[in-house]
């Protein structure tokens, strides 16, 4: 899972630089294994801008680490409604698509946000959320392997 990366420009702005701030916290404490509290700082990141769509992510992505895949997808989903090419949350979609073993759904949104930033051909060769795909050859042409 990709976890998000501040658009470091959006967040120079005041009013904006807490949540850059609570966005940096949130993806240390995912690194380190504390997901509740990440999550609780991702919402209170969200009541001072509920459509900050990177925040959204990462509550996406908290609660994917927590194994909530339902309420991570409602988040990706919410993200995308907000900024259909918001690359983070439809390459996160699909890692969580994958721990639901739809494995069609997860090439098409691969190939999605590949298609949005080729840099992600090489983040999914490498991603464990995406090793049982390896041997795939649809994922194989996708990545290039």
């Amino acid at each position: 899972m990709d976890i998000v990366r501040l658009e470091r420009g959006k967040y120079d702005k005041p009013g904006k630089r807490k949540i850059g701030l609570m966005i940096d916290e949130s993806t240390r404490l995912i690194k380190e294994g504390k997901f509740t509290k990440a999550l609780s700082i991702c919402e209170d990141a969200l009541k001072m801008d509920p459509d900050d769509v990177v925040v959204i992510a990462q509550k996406g992505v908290a609660f994917c680490r927590l194994q909530k895949l339902d309420e991570a997808i409602n988040c990706f989903d919410l993200a995308l409604q907000k900024d259909p090419k918001f690359v983070h949350a439809i390459y996160n979609k699909a890692a969580v698509m994958m721990l639901q073993n739809d494995i069609a759904s997860t090439l098409a949104l691969l190939e999605q946000s590949i298609n949005l930033d080729s840099r992600l051909c090489t983040v999914a060769k490498n991603d464990e959320d995406f090793f049982y795909l390896r041997s795939n050859p649809d994922f194989m042409m996708l990545v290039g392997t």
